[in-house]
């Protein structure tokens, strides 16, 4: 059962992929699991399934291992490409896609180690969201060269991957990823909380209006094959 108090801490989005997830599922992998807060989530969600939670950054690991504990549950410090475990029924990759530089390797990687029909959710920004459109439209007035390096501070350390280095649309996103094999099965638009910044919770109320103008995408993939896209060997 979720714990409501932990389950209050979570984001809109991570509340929309517990809400989305459903099937019985032996294998768990939270990719990028960060702190872990969704990680232990998903492991009280489904208490019979073996969930894992894997992120690249230790410090992240040793916090998530010492915080959100379940007998289901357990971190591990790896990166995507070097993750040796496989045959997850399902794998979450939250707001991580974003931020990766080679994205083709991860998500070679990620193909490698689902289960064949298994379900991946991924999140990301939306391209589409009223707020980058009108940032694109004031960088054509002004002339002002476009940036999509967005950082975030955290613990007053700046990391290399809070870079923000892709914005897809739906269906770019998703052709992508039927090229890496993976088909889109369903999808959800998702939005921040309203907050104390005005021009935010405008835009946020534009997103309740417009669904495709909201801040993030939510994708449910089936694994149907191995990658199909081509790529020039090193």
């Amino acid at each position: 059962m979720i714990n409501k108090e932990i389950l209050d801490g979570l984001n809109l989005q991570h509340k929309k992929i517990l809400e989305v997830v459903n099937g019985n599922y032996n294998r768990i992998l939270d990719l990028a699991c960060g702190l872990g807060i969704l990680t232990y989530n998903l492991s009280q969600l489904f208490p019979d399934s073996e969930v894992v939670g894997i992120d690249g950054d230790s410090s992240y690991i040793e916090r998530a291992s010492n915080t959100y504990k379940s007998k289901n549950l357990r971190y591990k410090y790896s990166l995507i490409e070097n993750v040796k475990e496989s045959n997850f029924d399902l794998i979450v990759f939250s707001g991580t896609i974003e931020h990766l530089p080679n994205v083709g390797n991860q998500l070679k990687a990620i193909n490698k180690i689902l289960a064949d029909n298994g379900t991946l959710i991924l999140t990301t920004d939306n391209a589409h969201y009223i707020k980058f459109i009108l940032a694109d439209i004031s960088y054509s007035i002004r002339r002002k060269k476009p940036n999509l390096y967005l950082w975030h501070k955290q613990e007053g350390r700046y990391l290399w991957w809070n870079q923000h280095i892709y914005s897809w649309t739906l269906s770019t996103l998703s052709t992508l990823m039927y090229l890496y094999g993976f088909k889109l099965e369903k999808y959800w638009f998702s939005t921040n909380k309203f907050s104390n910044r005005l021009t935010d919770n405008i835009y946020s109320f534009i997103g309740i209006i417009i669904p495709a103008f909201r801040k993030y995408l939510i994708l449910k993939l089936i694994k149907f094959s191995e990658p199909t896209i081509l790529e020039k060997e090193q």
